[in-house]
């Protein structure tokens, strides 16, 4: 009896270890199947198509081909959290500034956080930049040191510029803080002459930047019916031009909060083609560091990225888009603990993570191994051009399907006949980067 009591309970004990390791043993089989091995024909053109990125922040970026430059929108999406594609931004944002001109940071921030950035950016005053970071410390992967820094460099690349030449900010987002939005509705009213008149409409405005945030669905609401108050034609209240542009922008991007709200992506363009005509964009080129998703060309998991969405776009701009994929390997990223569940949240403002990498254990992305043979050992920033007339990736999906099965994610190409090049026309191997540091200022 004692016999058949321990196996029963030595099974009990073994089968969820055994279970856990069989377990174990089928991802490990399928990831290896998913990420599948390189490609000879893929290999041979990927090293005929690389040029390694220097990090030291003073040797000059690699010159990209003459069309490169033709484009009037450039995008580099990365996967939130790493330190690594933040000096990549900074170093191709000043190539692009050196041999285009490029002025217009067309962001992955809201129309009032970046009225924010630009303040500090003229004034140097920190306060500005610390008024948006502070609202994502703890929150929010854009919340970090290294991003902080990365907008002090700009000022100090902007010092170096002349006035025309300078770098500006334009956000695009949907409105992330509606806090922040009224400081800047707060701030346009402050900077505007005081109306000889009395006027409703902006006594309703200077009590809502004056007031605590209603909720998202009451401002909405309001927005819906201040925003023709402040038409091209509307005297607003003796406002200037300028001033009622800023308001009308506000009161606009307040009015998609309201639900059903519209797709983030949508606000996107919506603010892209608003500023396209209010700030005189037809001749400008644009650039940013986006998430690796907004900046798909084509439809993945049938949705319409950012960049998609622009290409089926009436603007004039839609045919003169590339974009810039960055995949990661060895690499550690920085998680917010507000991203993490409740249940399981650290004390700490952040954690690092060494798992999120693009080959895998969690996240597999197919094709990744040509990148990793292709590239020279130990360089930790790869360029890789994609679209050359003889490529393969003009003929193949590698790189585009993204699946994360331990995370119930998958973002896959949807769109019939499509090719690599249809989503993305170069890539970077990001290796060995640390993660972002958690913010210092409080």
């Amino acid at each position: 009896m004692k016999k058949l009591l321990f196996r029963g309970l030595l099974v009990l004990f073994l089968l969820p270890v055994l279970l856990l390791g069989l377990g174990g043993a089928g991802y490990a089989v399928y990831a290896w199947l998913t990420l599948g091995q390189p490609d000879p024909a893929t290999l041979a053109y990927l090293r005929g198509q690389q040029r390694t990125v220097p990090m030291d922040g003073t040797a000059a970026f690699p010159d990209f081909e003459a069309g490169f430059y033709a484009n009037q929108l450039f995008l580099l999406g990365e996967s939130h959290g790493s330190a690594a594609p933040q000096e990549l931004d900074f170093a191709l944002l000043r190539h692009l500034n050196q041999k285009t001109g490029l002025r217009n940071y067309v962001a992955e921030i809201d129309p009032s956080q970046a009225f924010f950035f630009n303040r500090y950016l003229a004034t140097g005053h920190e306060s500005d930049l610390q008024t948006v970071f502070r609202a994502w410390d703890g929150k929010e992967q854009w919340g970090n040191q290294d991003f902080y820094d990365k907008v002090r460099r700009i000022r100090q690349l902007n010092q170096t510029l002349p006035p025309a030449a300078r770098i500006r900010f334009i956000g695009l987002d949907r409105f992330q803080d509606t806090g922040i939005a009224l400081q800047h509705l707060r701030a346009i009213l402050a900077q505007e002459p005081v109306a000889a008149g009395r006027s409703a409409v902006l006594d309703t405005l200077r009590g809502l930047s004056a007031g605590a945030p209603p909720t998202q669905q009451a401002l909405a609401q309001l927005a819906h019916r201040l925003l023709p108050a402040f038409g091209p034609d509307s005297a607003a209240g003796g406002l200037s031009v300028a001033g009622r542009a800023q308001i009308a922008q506000v009161l606009r991007n307040a009015s998609y909060l309201q639900g059903p709200r519209i797709r983030r992506d949508s606000v996107m363009l919506l603010n892209l083609q608003a500023d396209y005509e209010r700030l005189g964009l037809q001749q400008e080129k644009m650039y940013r560091l986006w998430g690796v998703y907004h900046v798909l060309q084509s439809a993945v998991s049938n949705s319409q990225p950012f960049a998609a969405l622009v290409r089926s776009s009436a603007l004039p701009l839609r045919g003169r888009v590339v974009s810039v994929a960055i995949f990661a390997a060895a690499s550690e990223t920085m998680i917010p603990a507000g991203a993490i569940p409740a249940a399981v949240r650290p004390p700490e403002r952040s954690v690092n993570v060494g798992w999120l990498n693009s080959a895998g254990p969690v996240v597999l992305v197919p094709g990744i191994r040509d990148l990793l043979a292709a590239a020279p050992a130990g360089a930790p920033l790869t360029l890789f051009r994609l679209d050359a007339p003889q490529a393969p990736y003009r003929h193949s999906l590698r790189l585009v399907t993204t699946r994360a099965p331990l995370m119930n994610q998958t973002l896959a190409p949807t769109r019939t006949g499509a090719a690599t090049t249809d989503y993305f026309q170069y890539a970077v191997l990001l290796r060995n980067s640390a993660a972002v540091r958690p913010l210092v200022i409080r």
